[in-house]
């Protein structure tokens, strides 16, 4: 199994020239495999190459010959037209990402922007010139590797000559008014239940959908660690398995005596009727990762008590490592697979060990400490009481609010009435005041969101070599050194105004989480792309950084024209350009793949801080620390 698991992570992540190389690596594989009569794991690792080549192996649609093109966009329905120009016919159907700056200025993001071919295009479309055309690459830019992980095949960049109105909702084309059961359900609780203040926590614990949250709802929950509560994940399926296996249980007690002669016993009954639950549930929350992978264990785990078998839990987890990636290779490239799989053998791992009494306390302790190290970069702070508040939470969702709200649910669907909820939102009430307080109210636990990949790479073992010990006393060593790692005080990038960001080659200017320009724009007129920092006040310097991914730019009439204080390249530049640079007296900084420039103001002062750099001691510090130290006395 785990031989079929590696076969699609390694399908995905080895680059396109190699792939030769390893589909002769498959076949000896494979050829192994019919010497040593292992046919089962042959069957298996044929499923793996047959997913791999369904996945990969279609057809690229010619999208470069969009640029520059004049099409039409009809927003309601979010489609591409074009005039039936016979090279743009092969591109009818594909569906695209579309990205527009009105006359305003303003950029409108669509996704799922369907293309099509008329001799007419409909009377409400807008013209749209088309700039800029991003094709899906694995192995390419940081924007193409997001294209290719999400399954987008192009991202489309044009202009319109006029404003565009954003919609809540796109229209339904016509050819798609079958409304899926998801949705309907959906709509219908919505109808029921949207007067309640609470419900938009309630939709999200139930089904994953965080649409009615504002920004201030989203950071409440973050804050106090309990996101994991209302996105959807394989603990909402263990609450669905819990509640089908009560019902089963009741079904069956109260069942005919001729089933139980004729051979049925509760646990094929359990699998009768809690698998048909887990798939429905699944399919209610749009096939979630976490929902799936939880789905299948659990279904492994009732057919191994149907057939009486004696499984190991890691066995269990490998196999629905593979289901998933079977059903999507592409899935390794996602974060949150591994992080999920990651916390699940954990788990395990910890369950194997730990007491019966203090279980519950412990088990929480130990996710809390190997969530905060694997999301470490993410989250900026935490409240104080994260921990206490999930061993209150997690037991209150579990018992009270999801069984409830699911009544509640089928209350609102069945009879379109809302009894049941009311009585429920009226303790949700005091709860949700109580967690806004302690969100809002409370200290947080600050962390550092940038950290050096062999910083978490040491700190990732501790936690597997905290739970290996597990319950000896270097175990609790361990334990100890993560958190005085995790609380050490460090200098503060919270807050962070501007980012120089190094994505695969390419340098990124971001402010506000936004990108601005990048290293690519401009290249007629590398002037366009000079960066002049805290110019509005004149309290600080402001100097003038040239972003450059290609040193072929820094022609003479560049670095003569006098503008450039600082150049920021994506690599260190060879020793003749150094020199040429410390000539003309231009500072020079490097950003490596991966790393960022960070900048920031507090009490008047300008902070520079490179990843780099996080944790260099004075005595140590390389050449490019020493650089980021004297931007910043320029700056102030």
């Amino acid at each position: 199994m785990l031989l079929s698991v590696l076969i699609l992570i390694g399908a995905i992540l080895v680059p396109s020239e190699y792939q030769w190389l390893y589909s002769t690596h498959i076949i000896l594989v494979c050829l192994y495999l019919i010497g040593t009569h292992r046919f089962w794991l042959l069957f298996l690792t044929f499923l793996s190459l047959i997913s791999w080549q369904l996945s990969e192996n279609v057809a690229k649609p010619k999208f470069s010959l969009l640029n520059t093109k004049t099409l039409f966009f009809d927003q309601p329905t979010q489609a591409l037209y074009n005039k039936g120009e016979q090279p743009l016919l092969l591109l009818k159907g594909e569906s695209v990402a579309l990205t527009l700056s009105g006359s305003d200025g303003e950029s409108h993001y669509f996704e799922k922007v369907r293309f099509d071919s008329v001799a007419l295009a409909p009377k409400n479309s807008v013209e749209v010139g088309i700039t800029k055309v991003t094709v899906a690459n694995k192995a390419g830019s940081w924007l193409e590797k997001k294209l290719y992980r999400e399954r987008i095949p192009a991202l489309l960049e044009g202009q319109v000559d006029r404003n565009l109105v954003r919609l809540d909702k796109p229209l339904i084309p016509a050819q798609d008014m079958a409304i899926p059961l998801r949705r309907f359900i959906n709509e219908q609780l919505d109808a029921v239940f949207s007067r309640y203040e609470s419900w938009r926590f309630t939709r999200a614990l139930l089904l994953g959908n965080d649409d009615g949250w504002d920004e201030r709802d989203k950071w409440m929950v973050r804050a106090l660690g309990l996101a994991h509560l209302f996105v959807v994940s394989g603990l909402h399926t263990g609450f669905v398995f819990v509640f089908g296996r009560i019902f089963s249980r009741l079904c069956w007690r109260f069942s005919a005596q001729s089933w139980v002669l004729s051979g049925l016993n509760c646990w094929q009954f359990d699998a009768l009727i809690i698998m048909p639950m887990l798939l429905f549930y699944a399919y209610l929350t749009d096939w979630g990762a976490p929902v799936v992978r939880a789905s299948i264990m659990l279904s492994l785990y009732l057919l191994s008590r149907v057939l009486m078998l004696q499984v190991s839990p890691y066995k269990v987890v490998t196999f629905a490592l593979w289901g998933m990636l079977l059903l999507d290779p592409r899935a390794v490239l996602q974060p949150g697979l591994w992080l999920s799989f990651s916390l699940v053998c954990l788990l395990i791992a910890f369950t194997q060990s730990s007491g019966r009494w203090i279980r519950v306390f412990l088990l929480q302790l130990m996710l809390s400490t190997a969530s905060m190290v694997l999301i470490w970069g993410w989250q900026a702070a935490v409240s104080i009481i994260s921990i206490p508040l999930n061993l209150f939470m997690v037991p209150l969702a579990a018992f009270v609010w999801f069984p409830m709200a699911a009544l509640a649910s089928l209350e609102g669907f069945v009879l379109q009435t809302d009894y049941l909820y009311w009585l429920l939102d009226m303790g949700l009430q005091w709860v949700i005041r109580a967690l806004e307080a302690a969100a809002f109210g409370l200290p947080m636990l600050s962390f550092d969101r940038f950290l050096h990949p062999i910083a978490k790479g040491l700190l990732l073992f501790l936690v597997v070599f905290w739970i290996w010990q597990w319950p000896l006393r270097r175990g609790w060593l361990c334990f100890l050194l993560i958190w005085g790692v995790l609380l050490v005080p460090r200098e503060k990038v919270s807050q962070v105004e501007y980012q120089v960001v190094n994505k695969g080659g390419e340098l990124a200017f971001e402010r506000a989480a936004q990108i601005q320009f990048t290293s690519r724009w401009s290249r007629e007129d590398v002037s366009k792309r000079l960066l002049v920092l805290f110019n509005e006040q004149s309290q600080w310097n402001s100097l003038a950084l040239l972003l450059t991914s290609n040193t072929k730019e820094l022609t003479p009439r560049v670095l003569l024209s006098g503008e450039i204080d600082w150049i920021v390249m994506n690599k260190i530049p060879s020793l003749a350009l150094q020199a040429r640079l410390a000539g003309l007296k231009i500072n020079w900084l490097s950003i490596e793949p991966g790393e960022a420039l960070l900048f920031r103001r507090e009490n008047g002062v300008v902070e520079v801080r490179h990843l780099a750099c996080s944790f260099s001691i004075f005595l140590f510090k390389s050449d490019t620390c020493r650089r980021v130290e004297k931007l910043e006395f320029m700056l102030n």
